[in-house]
């Protein structure tokens, strides 16, 4: 859902927040490459989040239902019903 939910928006894109640390210098070449990194769609985002061990159950629903034949309703419903984590 991380990159498919904003490059599905398209035309209708606003803009986007990343807040990084104040000595983070500006370095074009260096902005190139961090966001080169970044998944561009559900499945990379998925993969990267199994690979590195990090939960994002809403990317994970997105995942069944775009590429697994989840029904919507029933990702949601999962997402409504899941136990609140303390943060």
């Amino acid at each position: 859902m991380f990159a498919s939910g904003v490059l599905a928006l398209n035309e209708k894109l606003g803009p986007i927040l990343w807040q990084f640390p104040a000595n983070f210098a500006y370095d074009a070449e260096r902005f190139e490459t961090f966001f080169a990194l970044l998944p561009r769609d559900t499945k990379s985002a998925v993969a990267l989040a199994r690979r590195l061990k990090i939960e994002m159950p809403i990317a994970e629903k997105m995942y069944s239902v775009l590429y697994e034949g989840r029904k919507p309703q029933d990702a949601i419903g999962d997402l409504l019903e899941r136990k609140l984590k303390e943060e």
